[in-house]
């Protein structure tokens, strides 16, 4: 586990191998960090490794490259504690017209 702190955001990366009492106790520690650092209003982001986001590998000089279709769809769900079991066997979603969102 490692903190990387940007002053409004704090990013938490956490190992593959780490367990379940460590993840917590890694969000734990960011906002003990934070509220040492008297900053209540700056974000807390996890990332998993193997998962980072751009926006976290560009606090980077550099990045290896990874191939992230190496890991099963399933496996960010396993790191993060969440039970997909039956999940990639459900019946299709019915064709519903989609509700248009303007993002602009």
């Amino acid at each position: 586990m490692y903190l990387l702190d940007c002053g409004t955001e704090v990013f938490v990366w956490i190992g593959r191998t780490i367990t379940l009492d460590e993840r917590k106790s890694a969000s734990g520690a960011a906002e003990e960090l934070l509220r040492s650092l008297d900053r209540p209003k700056c974000h807390i982001i996890r990332i998993i490794e193997g998962f980072e986001t751009v926006p976290f590998r560009s606090k980077f000089d550099s990045w290896p490259e990874t191939a992230r279709s190496l890991y099963p769809k399933t496996e960010g769900a396993k790191l993060l504690g969440i039970n997909v079991n039956g999940l990639l066997k459900a019946a299709p979603a019915k064709d519903e017209p989609q509700p248009y969102i303007d993002c602009t």
